[in-house]
């Protein structure tokens, strides 16, 4: 299910997908995938993240050998088309986020930054890149990034141009981060959040950014689904 949730809609990124299945994944997947992807498309875009929740626990069963290979699998599924789109970003993230601890013996992320006013760059980063993907105009995107940059008290940050906002940004951003105390996450998912409900109503990309957010910084879910209105 995992694997047609990447596959593309574009022949020709399909056809290079589903042939690094059938070179580099188990024997049959490509076909398996194949039988999945008529469902897969009819999937409501707000069942996207239950669905990839519900698949967590299967994966986590995996051999080490299979994980390896499935990790590999979903990096050439997204490179078949040379670019990364806000959905595999998201995906990778989460699947990395909850995946890793049960095949890896990862360290304890040392603690780099005790406050966030050693990180404003990377809060203008992803405070901006939420405003971009919520807002539909220059004076909405304002008002979103000033709503949460409000939560952050005594640092000041900066709405960025959108050309500064692509996800590589928001990798680095997310990597130092992660290296906060927990009091400092917690800030910045709070004004993640408020970005987010800006407008009163979470939209699927806006729910998607922030599982993200939150997974790779090791916090709790804001209770926000998509779809849902907000008072």
């Amino acid at each position: 299910m995992i694997y047609a949730l990447l596959i593309n809609e574009e022949q020709g990124t399909r056809d290079i997908q589903l042939a690094r299945l059938a070179e580099a994944g188990e024997a049959g997947i490509d076909q398996e995938t194949k039988r999945l992807l008529p469902g897969v498309r009819r999937m409501d875009v707000h069942a996207r993240l239950p669905a990839i929740d519900m698949a967590l626990p299967a994966l986590r069963s995996l051999s080490l050998s299979q994980y390896e290979a499935f990790v590999a699998n979903v990096q050439a599924l997204i490179d078949a088309d040379q670019r990364i789109d806000l959905f595999e970003w998201m995906m990778q993230r989460i699947l990395l986020a909850h995946l890793e601890p049960s095949f890896r013996a990862l360290r304890t992320a040392r603690i780099r930054y005790s406050s966030l006013r050693n990180l404003v760059p990377e809060c203008s980063v992803t405070l901006s890149i939420l405003s971009y993907v919520g807002g539909r105009d220059d004076a909405e995107r304002r008002e979103i990034f000033a709503r949460g940059a409000g939560t952050l008290r005594g640092i000041d940050v900066e709405l960025l141009p959108e050309e500064r906002c692509g996800l590589r940004e928001l990798d680095q951003a997310l990597g130092k981060l992660a290296k906060a105390a927990g009091r400092a996450k917690e800030e910045i998912l709070v004004a993640s959040a408020t970005c987010i409900a800006a407008d009163g109503e979470v939209n699927v990309a806006e729910a998607e950014i922030l599982r993200a957010i939150a997974d790779t910084l090791g916090c709790p879910m804001p209770p926000l689904l998509p779809g849902q209105p907000l008072v």
